[in-house]
């Protein structure tokens, strides 16, 4: 289980530096959108294997691209955004049920970005960042949803060739 937990690990922060050396900015013109697809690893950690496992490759890549490649103040942003994003990611799995990969991506990207917004509030004050929120949430429906489509069509896939 180690083993596959570091290979999650690794695929998490590829993911994450090609979303770093691919922005989107040019197509949806928001400061640091991404799409966070280093996110669905977490997702499908979490599915595959455990919550306890899932919160282990999500803090590593934080921590690990935070250190690689980042700053105290990156990391602090990604921190609180995986914090509050993993939090969700629990309250989803034991309240909704029912809930399918695409509701739980968008609950998870609107905490992620709520996360990243209360990090800058603390920093830079809250008032400019309050009014941002709205276009945050808009935001985690389009990359939510796209998420939860990826992890519609994989997790599926994964069990079975995974046989967890």
């Amino acid at each position: 289980m180690i083993c596959l937990c570091a290979v999650f690990t690794a695929t998490a922060m590829m993911l994450s530096y090609l979303e770093a050396l691919l922005p989107l900015t040019p197509l949806i013109p928001l400061p640091g959108f991404k799409l966070g697809l280093a996110n669905t690893v977490t997702v499908l950690v979490f599915a595959l294997i455990s919550p306890r496992a899932a919160a282990a490759v999500s803090a590593l890549r934080i921590l690990l691209m935070g250190l690689l490649f980042g700053s105290a103040v990156s990391l602090f942003f990604s921190a609180a955004g995986g914090l509050l994003s993993f939090a969700a990611l629990l309250l989803a799995s034991r309240l909704l049920r029912r809930c399918s990969y695409l509701g739980i991506s968008v609950l998870c990207a609107a905490a992620h970005n709520l996360g990243q917004l209360l990090a800058a509030a603390c920093l830079f004050g809250r008032e400019i960042f309050l009014s941002y929120l709205p276009v945050l949430l808009l935001a985690a429906l389009l990359s939510g949803g796209l998420t939860g489509i990826l992890l519609n069509l994989s997790v599926p896939r994964l069990q079975r060739s995974l046989r967890l």
